[in-house]
């Protein structure tokens, strides 16, 4: 039987989404609305460590630039990596940072770009805001389908996301320590122009004694449902983070 976890109303999708999910099965992948991904004219990409199967899938269905942004990965620390590995002989995670390393150059390269650097907050030359990433890369009228998986720092910036909301036409995001932020992430939700059309949540965390997730994924989507009906958490198409561990399973508390 499945670990039940419990929501508040808030995170419940009105409907369902026409959904595709975009990345490796297990961690790493999210489902979002294929009428975004079509929409999107660039792929702004915030955290994507030593994989990037989500922005690989991503080109598979619609061929737009790509910025990403991440200070923890490139060339030379995938390489710093790949050598500790071989020194201290830790074979699993040599052979992960040698295929990293060759993906890394074969995938990054033309449009599709990666900047090392943190985002947070403007402070060269290490970080940088999420209003400077859209001065920088996005033109006018652009829409960008923006993804957010950076530990904890999503919470420095969602009033940025909402003041670029009108050039967003998907976002997917992981929210992490929902404990200690859940009133902020419900008053984005409510300030957020777009519809909730997906909520997955993140079996690496842990939940409280109250058995709230504590790492949770959301998508949303610039479109209406396709159709209102009853929906189950985990979606048939999600897959559990931590493949030894079955999904969690949502169930939505009335409004508060």
């Amino acid at each position: 039987m499945r670990h039940k976890v419990f929501l508040n109303k808030i995170f419940n999708p009105k409907g369902d989404y026409d959904l595709v999910r975009l990345g490796k099965l297990n961690d790493s992948g999210y489902l979002v609305d294929k009428r975004d991904v079509n929409q999107a004219d660039i792929l702004v990409s915030l955290g994507v460590c030593h994989a990037w199967s989500f922005e690989e899938d991503f080109l598979k269905h619609n061929k737009i630039p790509i910025e990403a942004y991440d200070g923890t990965t490139g060339i030379l620390k995938l390489f710093k990596m790949s050598i500790n590995a071989l020194l201290t002989l830790q074979r699993q995670l040599f052979i992960q940072s040698i295929t990293a390393l060759f993906s890394y150059s074969r995938f990054f390269s033309g449009s599709t770009r990666h900047h090392a650097l943190m985002v947070g907050f403007d402070k060269p030359p290490t970080f940088i805001s999420l209003d400077t990433i859209f001065k920088s890369v996005v033109k006018k009228d652009q829409k960008v389908f923006l993804k957010i998986d950076i530990e904890g720092w999503e919470y420095r910036f969602l009033d940025q996301i909402i003041k670029h909301s009108d050039s967003i036409c998907g976002l997917a995001i992981e929210f992490h320590d929902l404990d200690i932020h859940i009133e902020k992430v419900e008053k984005f939700i409510e300030d957020f122009p777009l519809n909730i059309a997906h909520v997955h949540c993140n079996n690496y965390g842990m939940t409280t004694p109250e058995e709230l997730p504590l790492v949770i994924e959301v998508t949303f989507s610039s479109h209406p449902e396709i159709k209102k009906s009853m929906r189950i958490f985990p979606h048939a198409l999600d897959s559990s983070n931590d493949k030894y561990k079955e999904d969690y399973q949502i169930e939505f508390l009335p409004a508060r």
